[in-house]
């Protein structure tokens, strides 16, 4: 990983609390997290093979839902991560979004 996100936490910790605040015992961060697993799979699968081609539509498009679902469960690093591909998809940069993948 380049050392530009090495600085980001790996997780949101003020995000993870306030969703076990949110659980309240009811297995729903059990479930969400089963869910980001699922998505996350999909969605770095998508992304490799859409940098690999430079279709940057497509890479947009999962980028975005990918960063999206990990700010959302607290993955910040990951968020970044996503974050600069989605912008170097944005300004047609197959090339950074490559290195970035």
């Amino acid at each position: 990983m380049s050392g530009q996100f090495e600085n980001k936490s790996l997780l949101n910790e003020a995000t993870i609390a306030e969703l076990w605040e949110l659980d309240a015992g009811s297995g729903f961060v059990q479930e969400l997290v089963v869910e980001f697993n699922a998505q996350n799979e999909r969605l770095l699968d998508e992304i490799v093979r859409f940098a690999e081609v430079c279709d940057l539509e497509s890479l947009q498009f999962s980028v975005h839902t990918l960063k999206g679902s990990s700010f959302n469960i607290g993955a910040d690093r990951q968020a970044a991560l996503a974050l600069s591909i989605e912008n170097a998809s944005k300004v047609d940069d197959c090339d950074t979004g490559r290195q970035l993948v």
